[in-house]
């Protein structure tokens, strides 16, 4: 302890005694002095060396105290603060100040978000080959966002990005080869560049790997592989691999069929946010016979926007499964699903509104028409097929043509809820963040 005190305060002497040394030489020697305390995680002197050359017009020194404020590190965290001094090193062409600024205003922490400025301060940091830069001007490409969408443009700038090892973009290559998106579609090759990431220890990459090898789509179907890379990619926090995993033990695919193993591995990726995780291991808990449990889940995924979520809610309420009927409630989470295009949500709609189940619900043969035709146009098991095709026959037989009339223009009036984003979409989205999230110094 006494050696590194003392050379903590031989090296604050060093700056102190090199007073004759021209100003740019001062600051050089004053961030690298800082530097070294900062490592040390001495961060008071680090960030009384980098505020002295940061109000001295070094560029360097400004970008690094602008981390310090916006990460609040040694201090509270002050966001106004961290882009003056961000702005300052940027309008001196600082390439990481310029990425770190137009992050800034990519997350909205300024007051909104601002893709334009956020563009544009990625395109001057990418011009001098800034590669997380490059990488997200490229993502800004992909989307849309504070650009023209030109997806030939994204996948330039990934591959230049991909090219200089930088491992974020060798995934966004897979994809982009797997979806034909700005590139002819090779599934090979996307398979190539996203094992490429996964062995560099690209969670996300490790889940994508998991997934071609489970389905067999650029490479030859192999359980054991896909395991095996759901499993590191496990390992890495990466809550759709739980799930991915968690389906193979419920429908015992390539191991031993295990529900009690599914339900640890789908509640484990819905502690993590996934919705989708949510509402599996309602459906688990529900074939168990933990009710109480499956209503839980079937409760967060629905409150989540999950169409399948609120689907299995509504027959919980409707069936009374683990709490009191209500079918009044049971119709309120069928009518969330059905508008998000649930055909078996619309097609319970329709028997409920029909009035075939006495006293469960008021009839309505216009509303029970409208939600037949449109059930009778989405995919849904046999079972529901036979009765909204049997249904439609009935209602037919006795509809009036006020009720026909009403219906045909619910009919023509449906718009359902916007469909959810692909899971590459969500994927990359959760994956961009993360990465905008850890940028470092």
């Amino acid at each position: 302890m006494k050696r590194r005190h003392l050379i903590e305060s031989t090296l604050l002497l060093i700056v102190l005694l090199t007073a004759t040394l021209k100003f740019d030489a001062q600051y050089r020697l004053a961030d690298a002095v800082a530097e070294l305390f900062y490592n040390s995680e001495k961060i008071a002197p680090a960030h009384a060396l980098w505020s002295w050359a940061a109000e001295g017009g070094y560029a360097h020194a400004q970008y690094r105290l602008a981390y310090l404020y916006e990460k609040g590190i040694g201090r509270p965290a002050q966001i106004l603060v961290a882009a003056d001094w961000y702005g300052k090193a940027a309008d001196q062409g600082h390439p990481a100040a310029q990425l770190h600024l137009g992050n800034l205003h990519l997350e909205g922490v300024l007051g909104r978000r601002d893709y334009s400025v956020a563009a544009r301060y990625f395109a001057l940091s990418a011009a001098q080959n800034h590669t997380p830069a490059i990488h997200f001007l490229a993502i800004m490409y992909l989307n849309g966002r504070g650009v023209e969408q030109n997806d030939n443009r994204a996948f330039d700038l990934f591959f230049r990005a991909a090219q200089r090892r930088y491992e974020p973009s060798a995934h966004y290559l897979g994809y982009l080869y797997y979806t034909g998106r700005g590139v002819a579609k090779n599934a090979k090759e996307g398979f190539r560049w996203f094992l490429s990431s996964a062995e560099k220890g690209n969670g996300f990459a490790q889940y994508d790997v998991g997934r071609a090898y489970h389905g067999g789509v650029g490479v030859e179907r192999d359980l054991e592989k896909a395991q095996f890379w759901y499993r590191k990619a496990i390992l890495e926090n990466i809550p759709d691999a739980m799930v991915a995993l968690g389906t193979m033990y419920y429908a015992g695919e390539g191991v031993k069929r295990s529900l009690k193993d599914a339900l640890a591995l789908y509640e484990g990726a819905a502690l993590r946010g996934s919705v989708e995780g949510m509402n599996s291991a309602g459906t688990i808990a529900l074939h168990r016979g933990q009710l109480r449990r499956a209503r839980y889940w079937f409760q967060k995924a629905a409150n989540q926007g999950h169409a399948m979520g609120q689907y299995n809610l509504a027959e919980v309420y409707y069936k009374g499964a683990g709490v009191r009927k209500d079918v009044g409630l049971a119709v309120i989470w069928f009518h969330r699903a059905a508008k998000q295009n649930v055909g078996m949500a619309q097609a319970e709609l329709c028997i409920l509104y029909s009035g075939r189940e006495e006293n469960a619900h008021p009839t309505d043969i216009a509303q029970a028409y409208a939600w037949c035709k449109l059930a009778q146009q989405r995919p849904m098991p046999n079972n529901f097929v036979n009765d909204v095709a049997t249904l439609i026959r009935e209602l037919e037989a006795v509809i009036s043509r006020e009720e026909l009339s009403r219906a045909l223009v619910l009919i023509r009036e449906f718009v359902p809820a916007k469909e959810p984003p692909p899971v590459w979409t969500n994927q990359i989205a959760r994956e961009s963040q993360i990465y905008r999230q850890n940028l470092s110094l």
